[in-house]
């Protein structure tokens, strides 16, 4: 069974964020750890930490922590391989 919690939490840690390339600027978005440069998510928006859904496998595709961006995500990418 596929559980799916979001929280209102900051539920992804520095360590984390470390782990997968990427660290937060002085406004709160993701960062490339190597460039500095902010992040875009899925929608084509600078991706925030606060609203941080995870990443996609193979690619560096940023998701927001809510359910519509979830099924984007889903319908787009992982669908296609069903």
């Amino acid at each position: 069974m596929l559980k799916i919690n979001f929280s209102d939490k900051d539920i992804i840690s520095p360590k984390t964020l470390k782990f997968l390339g990427f660290s937060q600027d002085k406004d709160g978005y993701l960062t490339d750890t190597k460039t500095s440069e902010r992040i875009l998510d899925s929608d084509g928006q600078y991706a925030e930490v606060a609203n941080f859904g995870g990443v996609t496998n193979g690619s560096t595709i940023i998701f927001k922590n809510n359910l519509v961006s979830l099924v984007r995500i889903f319908d787009s990418h992982f669908a296609k391989k069903a």
